[in-house]
Order: C-alpha cells, then sequence, then structure tokens
C-alpha cells in the first residue's frame, strides 16, 4: 500500500475525480427536482462521511484525541455548515458557506495533510470529504446561483479572525493545532517557505485573504446566467 505521496498517481486520481464530480454537478442538473435530489444526496454524502471519520477512529484505530475528535478545524466545520447550508436552502447561508469552506477545500486536496495512501480507508475518507465539499460549492454555485455580494468577504473573513482569536488560546491549553495556529503545517515541503511561529500567522492571514478574493472569479463567470430568486 505505501504511504501517500504528493501529486502521486492516487492524488492525482483524487483530484480528477472531483473535477468530474463538479463538472457533472454543473452540466447534468437540469430542472428544480434534479437539484433537489442532488442537494439530498449531497447532505447524505457530507453526514455519512463525518460518522466514518469518527467512528473508524474510535472502533479500527482507538484513537480518542482531541485533535482528531473535537469538530474545531475548518474542514470539520465546513462539513458541519455546509450539511446545515444543503438543508436550509437560502442564500444568505450559501454566501457564507461559499466563502468560509471554498479556499480550505482547494487547499485540502491539493496539499493534504495525509499520510495514508490508496486504498486504505482513512484515504478514501480523506478524498470523499473534500470531493463531496467541492461538488456541494460547486452546486451551490451554478445549479442555485447564489447572488453573491462582496461585503459577505468580508463578514467571513471577520467570522475567521474572531474564531481563530477563541481557538489560539484553546491550542495551547488541550495542546492542539486546530486551524495551524501553534504551529506551521508540515505536511509539504513546499510550505517551508512559511515563517517560524508565531509569525507563520501573518503569512497565513495574507494567504487566506487572496485565496478569499480568488474565489470571487467562479461567481463572475457564473453571473451571466439568470440568478435564482432566493429568500
Amino acid at each position: 500500500m505505501g504511504s501517500f505521496s504528493h501529486y502521486s498517481l492516487p492524488h492525482l486520481s483524487a483530484i480528477g475525480l472531483t473535477l468530474l464530480s463538479c463538472f457533472l454537478c454543473i452540466k447534468l442538473v437540469k430542472n428544480k427536482r434534479q437539484a433537489k435530489k442532488l442537494r439530498q444526496l449531497l447532505t447524505l454524502g457530507l453526514i455519512i462521511k463525518l460518522l466514518w471519520y469518527h467512528l473508524w477512529q474510535i472502533f479500527f484505530e482507538h484513537n480518542l484525541s482531541l485533535q482528531r475528535h473535537l469538530p474545531l478545524h475548518i474542514s470539520q466545520l465546513s462539513i458541519i455548515l455546509m450539511i446545515v447550508a444543503l438543508s436550509i436552502n437560502r442564500n444568505f447561508f450559501y454566501q457564507f458557506i461559499y466563502f468560509w469552506a471554498g479556499w480550505s477545500s482547494v487547499l485540502a486536496i491539493l496539499l493534504p495533510e495525509q499520510s495514508e495512501n490508496f486504498p486504505h480507508p482513512r484515504f478514501l475518507e480523506f478524498f470523499f470529504g473534500y470531493l463531496l465539499l467541492l461538488t456541494s460549492l460547486s452546486y451551490i454555485c451554478w445549479v442555485e446561483k447564489i447572488r453573491m455580494t462582496y461585503k459577505y468577504l468580508w463578514i467571513v473573513a471577520g467570522a475567521l479572525a474572531s474564531y481563530c482569536t477563541v481557538i489560539y488560546p484553546i491550542n495551547f491549553i488541550l495542546e492542539t493545532n486546530f486551524v495551524f495556529l501553534r504551529e506551521k503545517p508540515k505536511f509539504s515541503a513546499a510550505l517551508n517557505i512559511i515563517p517560524a511561529p508565531p509569525w507563520h500567522i501573518p503569512f497565513l492571514v495574507l494567504v487566506v485573504l487572496l485565496l478569499l478574493h480568488l474565489q470571487c472569479l467562479p461567481y463572475y463567470i457564473a453571473k451571466k446566467q439568470k440568478p435564482t430568486t432566493r429568500a
């Protein structure tokens, strides 16, 4: 089986399948009935992903750690918020989750913090989750045609800043590294350019702000389509 390697065949295959899923989501949904079924399917898939992750840790790896099981990582919060957004089906929540989850999902699938390789269940669970998240983001952008406003970028930036302010001392109390605030990411040699803690935090802030602005590009591509009327 071997250990995971960035941009190996399994990694590139996972990225390819994710892109294919996003493309099919955009191209195959033609009416509201199909959109509703896809929304329900994505919601169910995300719930299964959450259960899969925690049950595997408990019953197969017997790994009960705060770092793994507290839902304080951006990725875990993104899945929870996406489940809520798809269930509520409202434009304001779609805008929030689009900016909250988009940048982190793209980074995670391109530079995954992953050690197990295909076909290990942890490999499948990891990439299955991000395939669902990115497909859900494609759904809300191109199928639901969210009416994005620039202010939501700064609402999410403020929410992230507030969240990190709360999480930062918690990391030291619990000896965890949620949102990589206590220690910089170490899962890719390319990230060696990041300054040593705590100076890596301003660097991460600038990167996140850049990625949030880049997330506006798909909207400007999609806005030529007539938006739906969402509350």
